[in-house]
């Protein structure tokens, strides 16, 4: 630290980083070349791949929709969406701590080849491809659709509740479909000097600098600065295919904090891995055009996205969510200061004490894109 003066050798390979933490919001300088903004002038087709545990996968499907949506004739009716259980490199069946089985291997370049020959040598497959197929984990088998959002999903709403302590896995925070009543806020503080340390995820680095894939969260659950809430062992299959987000009734003493959520899948055993996550800067919680200081203690509503995903939660398992205010060094440590994290040192560094609340008047809450069919965890479909 700061950020903003890293090693010569990040200044003359990649002078762009300068620019990313001088423009914090969003303003002209990002909107030249956002691709988004630009979705009407593509006129061709676009074979979209990503993975599950890839940084990128927001912006994959963000622009295969986009483009589907706002493209010329010809490109709306040539987009594609291809998406397995990886992170962004290697592609393999083994991902993190898990092995996704054989339909996991990488069989990109096959892919691909059969994508140019279609478009370069007029060479129509035999089956015409699905516009969307993904990786469903946990079933750990291929699905089609012909969009995304895969249609017919239904919000399953999980509130979080407590006795007033979740701090940790041996806390007494829990998940169900009831809605809160009278309950006691859950309480936490953070301190940037000693974040959260990042247990895989979706990362774009190699995994010995921000670790990437699922990871057992247990090391990090056993912290009192991360609130657990773990549902009751699911009674059957449970299909989450959609972006997953949580609503966040929270106060912070601090002008300006992070909130990090993070959807665990708790096996039988007792180990716990990393689906998907997410992160909001307090001050931009009103969008990335304007950042705004936090009134201290003032309980405000958060919406937190943990991005997309397709897992099958199977039944003797249990859903859980964990709540932080750090994910490092996956996200920069937010010096709990109004200022340009670019240019925090740790003489900045204050303590948060930080409140989520969970009652009638403000039900925090984990929202799940649910396939109802059964047919969707079929291993054999």
């Amino acid at each position: 630290m700061p950020l903003n003066d890293p090693p010569e050798s990040v200044k003359s390979l990649a002078p762009y980083y300068l620019d990313w933490l001088a423009h914090r919001t969003r303003d002209s300088c990002w909107s030249a070349t956002a691709l988004k903004d630009h979705y009407g002038e593509i006129d061709v087709p676009a074979l979209h791949i990503g993975g599950w545990y890839d940084v990128f996968i927001d912006g994959t499907i963000e622009n295969f929709a986009g483009v589907s949506r706002y493209g010329s004739a010809a490109a709306r009716e040539a987009q594609y969406l291809y998406i397995g259980p990886w992170f962004h490199m290697p592609w393999s069946r083994y991902v993190g701590e898990l092995d996704f089985g054989p339909e996991a291997a990488n069989r990109i370049d096959e892919l691909q080849l059969q994508w140019f020959n279609r478009w370069l040598k007029d060479e129509e497959p035999a089956r015409p491809p699905a516009k969307v197929r993904y990786f469903l984990m946990g079933a750990n088998t291929w699905k089609e659709a012909d969009a995304w959002p895969v249609p017919g999903v239904v919000t399953k709403r999980l509130y979080l509740h407590s006795r007033r302590k979740a701090n940790s896995v041996s806390g007494d925070g829990w998940l169900s479909e009831d809605a809160p009543g009278d309950e006691f806020p859950d309480l936490y503080v953070y301190h940037p000097s000693i974040p959260v340390p990042a247990l895989g995820g979706r990362s774009g680095a190699v995994p010995e600098l921000t670790p990437m894939g699922p990871k057992n969260q247990l090391p990090v659950e056993i912290r009192n600065d991360v609130l657990v809430y773990t549902s009751a062992p699911l009674e059957r299959d449970l299909a989450v295919v959609g972006e997953t987000e949580v609503e966040l009734y929270a106060a912070t003493t601090a002008e300006d904090t992070d909130f990090v959520a993070k959807l665990v899948d708790v096996h039988p055993d007792g180990r716990a891995f990393n689906i998907a996550e997410g992160i909001i800067r307090a001050s931009f919680r009103n969008g990335v055009e304007r950042a705004e200081p936090v009134p201290p203690g003032q309980v405000l509503r958060y919406t937190v996205s943990l991005g997309p995903t397709a897992h099958v939660f199977r039944k003797g398992h249990a859903i859980r969510l964990d709540i932080a205010s750090s994910l490092f060094p996956t996200f920069d440590r937010n010096p709990n200061r109004f200022m340009n994290s670019g240019e925090a040192t740790d003489a900045d560094f204050e303590t948060a004490t930080q409140t989520i609340y969970h009652d009638a008047r403000r039900p925090s809450r984990l929202n799940l894109p649910v396939v109802p069919d059964e047919k969707a965890v079929d291993r054999d479909s």
